[in-house]
């Protein structure tokens, strides 16, 4: 929710500084996907009101039971999120977060685990006044009946069971489908690409158009868009791996002492800077938290290597070029570790 001093429109937001709780929390993805890009100010989420309240900032994002007090303090609602998101999605329900056990424990201690984790939600729901008289000792001055009411807004069915809303992947007309509804489709549909690698091309079609967009775009899936090999898509860049790497299977190894000719061509001196970049691609999109920048890298050094191989001969007449040979040996590397980092596998052979 955000609030401002004065009765402000949403367009208005656009253009102010807004007091954020963090760029790690999901009322910042939801503003994001609502507004874009805007100007704001990282404040713990207890001090936003007062800091609005204090000239500080424009306007808050504020979240817990700031969404319920902030009235209190003379502020005014310029947007509910919650109420944004479903028009948006046709009633769909704010996703804040899921309970969940990390795959490492093992099946044994997760089965063992998965119980307990239910019961006590189980138990909390079954004795809520008990319940919430432990959660006022956190309740920093709230009363009674506000505490009661944001305990439900975050513990509740949905805190058991997602049900059926709770499952649903929603585009950003509403449209809601669910992943188990398509993704066989897209598996069987992969097999037309390449019969021995179905799943991994399909599966890998489908994370790369996710992992594509940026992490605070909202977008509409296209399963025709996602499996193209001409375009902008997971199988085009397993393709070009495949294509490098079967060049690098089927010839003699190059000796490491290599010279640079005179003269490079373009197509080979884009490769070589895009293969020097990845670090600084890795390191950006870890900082960031956004998966996309390394989307956008491999494609693009897929699509670079394409483009080389093209119009440049890697293997001569049983000639190898050495120079030629060690930037594919590069591309095979950088792709595969790439993709590996997306969680998509590569195919023996497409």
């Amino acid at each position: 929710m955000v609030v401002t001093r004065e009765p402000k429109t949403v367009e208005d937001l656009k253009s102010i500084t807004i007091a954020i709780p963090g760029k790690m929390t999901s009322a910042y993805l939801a503003l994001r996907l609502c507004l874009g890009e805007f100007t704001y100010d990282i404040v713990p989420f207890d001090q936003i009101i007062p800091a609005l309240l204090g000239g500080r900032v424009d306007a808050g994002l504020i979240i817990h039971e700031g969404q319920l007090t902030y009235g209190a303090s003379g502020l005014h609602k310029v947007i509910d999120l919650g109420e944004w998101w479903a028009k948006e999605t046709d009633g769909l329900p704010l996703p804040l977060g899921a309970n969940a056990i990390r795959k490492d424990l093992g099946p044994e201690r997760i089965a063992e685990i998965a119980p307990y984790m239910r019961k006590t939600i189980e138990y909390s729901l079954a004795h809520r006044e008990e319940a919430l008289q432990y959660a006022m000792k956190f309740a920093r001055d709230l009363p009674a009946a506000q505490a009661d009411r944001f305990v439900g807004m975050y513990v509740n069915p949905l805190t058991l069971h997602l049900g059926e809303d709770g499952k649903k992947m929603s585009t950003r007309k509403g449209t809601g489908v669910r992943m188990v509804e398509w993704l066989d489709e897209i598996v069987k549909r992969a097999g037309e690409i390449n019969k021995h690698s179905a799943e991994v091309v399909g599966i890998g079609a489908v994370k790369f158009f996710d992992l594509k967009h940026s992490p605070v775009t909202a977008y509409r899936f296209d399963q025709e868009e996602a499996l193209r090999l001409d375009g902008y898509s997971g199988p085009y860049v397993q393709y070009a791996t495949v294509r490098a790497r079967r060049i690098i299977d089927t010839s003699s190894e190059v000796g490491k002492d290599i010279s640079l000719r005179k003269s490079l061509d373009i197509e080979e001196v884009r490769v070589i800077k895009l293969l020097d970049k990845f670090p600084e691609v890795i390191k950006e999109a870890v900082e960031d938290y956004s998966p996309n920048l390394l989307a956008d890298y491999v494609f693009d050094l897929a699509k670079s290597f394409n483009d080389f191989y093209s119009k440049h001969r890697v293997i001569d007449e049983g000639e190898v070029e050495p120079l030629r040979w060690f930037l594919t040996k590069g591309v095979v590397e950088v792709l595969e570790q790439g993709l590996g980092l997306l969680g998509i596998g590569v195919p023996e052979r497409m």
